[in-house]
């Protein structure tokens, strides 16, 4: 039967083996205590904060010209985001340069190892800020204020030193390019002087084209006013032919025939003269037959009238047909003039149109090479500027440094000693209660 056990039959257990617990747990204070002391030392925190600035490439919203905007590209500095920042702050340089100035050395008295530096340090961005906090623990208060205000230098030194040094590349890898555009440019402007210097006087060409236009123009206008009073005369000496028996000595069809009505004052002459002849017939009819000898006086001068009359329309013909003549041939100069002018403007404006292409072709070439030349010569003065400037003093700043605090952070003695006088006391309970069973499953046999 099994025996029943009680609160009395423990407290009567631990009552008999206190000096076993007791023993057992100052001997457990004590180990704690001279390892807290010997083995266990206080680590103190320091905490750094940088304000950055990100750079962002700078985005020309003027330019349009593609090789302008594919020069600027070379050598700018990249996108640096918050982000960047906190992956490049524990680099080897930076890591290097902070143990060899603050001479931080392990126990046997060598620089600790890049990688124990960097297992010492904490880097975390402020949420929703451009702030990094850089926490460094040391076992020196001291030390770690040290460390954490000397990373945060050396990060910044890094980043302008990195910027100057992508300045420099790219300021030696432009120049030598500008220099093999600064020798093209110059081959296009020879051959520029020299197409000048052969090549026919293009303005000059405009301007000959130009007088020849005018003289063209103002030839046809007295071309067509020629025209027209040739159709006029010859009109007015067929009208004269058909009224009158008169010869005119002129080919009439060798001229251009219209049709227009007679010339006023050959008609109204003409019709004077018949009514002339009727006013005399009257006369003569009705004067009396006995003066015969004054009527035949009388018609002797209306027979002279009939021949003056004649010898006027005469003079007035052989005046219309000199002037027709002289128009004629006044025609076919102007005619000859024209024809020859309209083939010299072509060609002169063919060989106009030649030499403005190939002068277009010369110019576009040396307009490029121009062009080519001025972008590298702007981003070489733009990649020493960024070389001569300090990008990581104005994109990051300390704006929190570090200070000592003699404030331990962890663990501190009196933990691990009452951490041992919990363990002492739970050790020499089990003993005892250990102890007890035994002896009793002994009294059982």
């Amino acid at each position: 039967m099994y025996k029943e056990f009680s609160l009395r039959h423990f407290i009567e257990i631990f009552l008999k083996g206190k000096w076993i617990i007791s023993v057992i747990t100052i001997i457990s204070i004590v180990i704690c205590g001279m390892y807290s002391f010997i083995f266990v030392k206080p680590a103190y925190n320091a905490t750094t904060v940088l304000s950055t600035n990100p750079i962002q490439k700078v985005q020309n919203n003027n330019s349009s010209d593609e090789i302008s905007e594919m020069i600027g590209s070379l050598g700018q500095y990249p996108d640096m985001t918050v982000e960047t920042y906190k992956e490049q702050f524990l680099n080897p340089t930076v890591l290097g340069e902070t143990i060899n100035e603050l001479n931080l050395t392990d126990k046997n008295g060598k620089h600790i190892s890049l990688s124990n530096l960097a297992s010492k340090v904490t880097v975390s961005i402020v949420n929703g800020t451009n702030l990094i906090k850089v926490i460094v623990n040391y076992n020196n208060y001291e030390t770690a204020a040290n460390i954490a205000n000397k990373l945060s230098e050396k990060f910044i030194t890094y980043i302008s030193n990195n910027s100057k040094k992508l300045g420099e590349q790219a300021s030696n890898v432009i120049e030598a390019q500008m220099e093999d555009e600064e020798k093209k440019l110059e081959e296009q402007a020879e051959i520029v002087q020299k197409y000048l210097a052969s090549a026919p006087d293009v303005d000059q060409m405009k301007l000959e084209i130009e007088a020849l236009n005018k003289q063209i123009t103002d030839y046809k206008g007295q071309l067509n006013n020629v025209e027209k009073q040739i159709v006029a005369d010859n009109n007015t000496l067929q009208t004269i032919k058909k009224q009158t028996n008169l010869d005119v000595k002129i080919d009439l069809s060798d001229t251009i025939n219209f049709n227009i009505p007679l010339d006023k004052d050959i008609t109204e002459d003409s019709k004077n003269s018949s009514e002339d002849s009727k006013d005399t017939s009257d006369v003569s009819n009705n004067s009396d037959q006995d003066e015969e000898k004054s009527n035949t006086e009388l018609q002797l001068g209306i027979e002279d009238a009939n021949k003056l009359q004649e010898a006027i329309i005469t003079v007035k013909i052989t005046e219309i047909e000199t002037r027709l003549l002289q128009n004629i041939s006044q025609r076919a100069a102007l005619k000859e003039k024209t024809t020859g002018m309209a083939k010299d403007l072509e060609e002169l404006q063919s060989t106009l149109a030649k030499e403005q292409y190939k002068y277009n072709a010369i110019k576009r070439n040396y307009d490029l090479a121009e062009q080519t030349y001025n972008a590298y010569l702007e981003r070489h003065k733009e990649s020493i500027i960024t070389a001569a400037s300090n990008i990581g003093e104005s994109a990051i700043i300390i704006s929190s440094p570090a200070v000592s605090s003699d404030i331990p952070v962890g663990k501190s003695k009196l933990f691990y000693i009452a951490l041992g006088g919990v363990f002492g006391i739970i050790l020499g309970v089990l003993i005892v209660l250990f102890d007890d069973y035994w002896k009793m499953s002994k009294l059982k046999i």
